[in-house]
């Protein structure tokens, strides 16, 4: 945003992704808990910061059991 006109950024295509602990996506609008929904969000960005790492770890899993 530093290099356009835009005052700020519409999150609704990142909100509308965020899905709960069984992949059912979270309706925004709902009346709902904040902290609740802080909670599941911020634990979607972990998991997907750390995507590589969980997947080198179930695939090393997986190849274990494999053999």
């Amino acid at each position: 945003m530093a290099r356009s006109d835009k005052k700020y950024a519409d999150p609704t295509s990142v909100l509308n992704c965020v899905t709960d602990e069984a992949g059912q996506n979270i309706n925004i609008g709902d009346q709902a808990d904040i902290g609740e929904f802080n909670g599941i969000f911020l634990s979607r960005i972990e998991e997907g910061l750390n995507y590589k790492r969980i997947y080198d770890a179930a695939k090393e899993k997986w190849c274990k059991c494999v053999e």
